[in-house]
């Protein structure tokens, strides 16, 4: 933001607007600070995300501050916003944010073909494999991609000249053969959602999916990866099987 922000501060039976960057790190009160996050989230229409987002730099400060011993404590840190005052965001469609099972299916029998021919990916051979890899496991792009051999720890798994596989080659392989099969295309972020997805479909314990997950709570783990990936006219027979 480029402007100051202001805190609404009551001074007896007065209202005054104080900008915060001029307040002492050190005069800082909890109740101002909380009256002060309270309205940059009601004057900005802020969501959930964008406040953790914002409000990161200051309690960042505030801890480096205590580092520094100018503070005792972080007052930021106590704060807890009405989630009523968050805007609310449409949650996304599941069909652009996890494959479904048929797609799955599809792209790994595809990769496992493309694999063996080595006819489409002779700049990047074992891009398939990585992204068969992927839907086993889950992990992100980046750490996959930075894999290393168990036995000397030097030589790349998933490699091209020496060199790890780079994200961008994994995603465009991705995209590639979702248009060659004739569906959106997702990105392999996406796929790590489904993994996560189909662990929580099949009603493994949420602390071993947020876990495997690297999520700090089961709340990010439900919230962003709870989705349906099961066909549309599949859904109703489950329901009517379950309230039999």
């Amino acid at each position: 933001m480029t402007e100051a922000i202001y805190l609404e501060v009551s001074k007896k039976t007065e209202a005054a607007k104080a900008d915060i960057i001029d307040i002492p790190i050190t005069k800082l009160k909890k109740v101002e600070l909380e009256e002060w996050a309270h309205a940059t989230v009601k004057e900005n229409n802020m969501t959930r995300t964008q406040y953790a987002n914002f409000s990161l730099i200051i309690r960042q400060m505030l801890n480096y501050a205590m580092d520094l011993n100018i503070l005792e404590i972080n007052h930021f840190s106590d704060i807890k916003i009405d989630s009523k005052l968050f805007r609310r965001v449409k949650k996304k469609s599941s069909q652009t944010q996890v494959y479904t099972i048929n797609e799955q299916q599809q792209l790994m029998a595809l990769a496992i073909q493309d694999f063996k021919n080595n006819t489409r990916r002779k700049t990047y051979p074992l891009t398939p494999l990585a992204i068969l890899f992927q839907f086993q496991t889950g992990l992100r792009v980046g750490d996959f991609c930075t894999l290393k051999t168990e036995i000397d720890h030097t030589g790349y798994i998933f490699f091209i000249n020496s060199l790890p596989l780079s994200p961008h080659a994994v995603n465009d392989t991705l995209r590639k053969d979702c248009k060659q099969l004739g569906f959106k295309a997702k990105s392999s972020h996406k796929v790590r959602k489904t993994v996560i997805l189909a662990l929580i479909d099949a009603e493994i314990n949420i602390s071993a999916v947020r876990e495997l997950a690297g999520h700090a709570s089961e709340t990010t783990t439900y919230r962003h990866y709870c989705r349906n990936h099961r066909p549309a006219t599949e859904n109703p027979h489950k329901m009517e099987r379950a309230l039999a």
